[in-house]
């Protein structure tokens, strides 16, 4: 029998390591003596909204987002995917509400392409017209007095702008997804080219960023890549691709697991990590 909680074997007590069946008194007093710490693990996530819809610009990928949260053990992350052109969010007591923005439309005939996680890009235009701006990954592409739209944004910090039309009948390329989450595809099997969240290419015939974005087309609707938060490709003739659907991945050490999940995640073990992938809402608790 220990002096707090009682194991078969010896029971160990310090600032981190704790063993042995506790009771409210137990705790109180351990806590008092500076000998009580609740575990906790750090998880990294890799957020990615809903894609942006095409029109005559291409629309811009979700935004992407990625930090590390410390969580304490019994605490449950709730998260819910976007679908095309809507949030993806992750809630928790500890972090509070944790949202990807949903990617830009693109835009119609000489309008500009909407603000978004990344910006589309704009319409078709007699003048010059602005890209949508991207607050979590690049901007949408302009319409330099073109006869075809601007691609829409990449997501990510490292995503890229949409390309502007210059006054020829080809739409503007989407820009490409950030690059910095490549391991994450590789280890998960995600993604689209090693990358996520591909802006639309502009109506007509821009080719879609590399992370899944859909390419502009003179009339047909391309839209961006499932799973990957990459937007729709613009059309010439009529409205343009739907944006991909967005996704949330949760990275932690190899040797932390989550008590129970639901949603059904698909777990990965690579690189000395511990993967949790869901492309539809669901809850995980550790």
């Amino acid at each position: 029998m220990a002096k707090y909680g009682y194991i078969a074997g010896v029971p160990t007590q310090s600032s981190s390591a704790n063993t042995g069946i506790f009771n409210m008194t137990d705790i109180v007093k351990l806590k008092e003596a500076g000998k009580w710490t609740q575990q906790t693990a750090d998880i990294t996530y890799m957020a990615i909204a809903g894609g942006g819809r095409g029109s005559q610009g291409g629309g811009g990928a979700g935004g992407l987002i990625s930090s590390t949260l410390t969580i304490p053990n019994g605490e449950t992350l709730t998260l819910t995917i976007g679908g095309a052109g809507n949030d993806s969010t992750i809630v928790s007591t500890t972090a509070g509400t944790i949202t990807a923005d949903s990617g830009g439309n693109g835009g119609g005939s000489n309008a500009v392409g909407s603000n978004g996680g990344a910006g589309g890009g704009s319409g078709k235009s007699a003048s010059t017209q602005t890209g949508g701006i991207g607050s979590q990954g690049g901007n949408g592409g302009g319409s330099n007095s073109g006869v075809a739209g601007g691609g829409g944004g990449g997501g990510g910090p490292a995503g890229s702008n949409g390309v502007t039309n210059q006054g020829n009948s080809n739409g503007g390329a989407g820009g490409a997804g950030d690059a910095n989450f490549a391991s994450w595809a590789t280890d998960t099997s995600s993604g689209n080219g090693g990358r996520f969240a591909g802006g639309g290419g502009g109506g007509q015939n821009g080719a879609g960023g590399t992370g899944g974005g859909g390419n502009g087309a003179y009339n047909a609707q391309n839209a961006g890549a499932t799973n990957t938060g990459s937007g729709g490709g613009g059309n010439w003739v009529t409205s343009g691709g739907y944006g991909g659907s967005g996704i949330i991945i949760l990275r932690m050490d190899s040797s932390v697991s989550a008590s129970a999940t639901t949603g059904s995640p698909a777990e990965y073990t690579a690189s000395g990590y511990k993967y949790y992938k869901f492309t539809g809402s669901g809850t995980l608790t550790l």
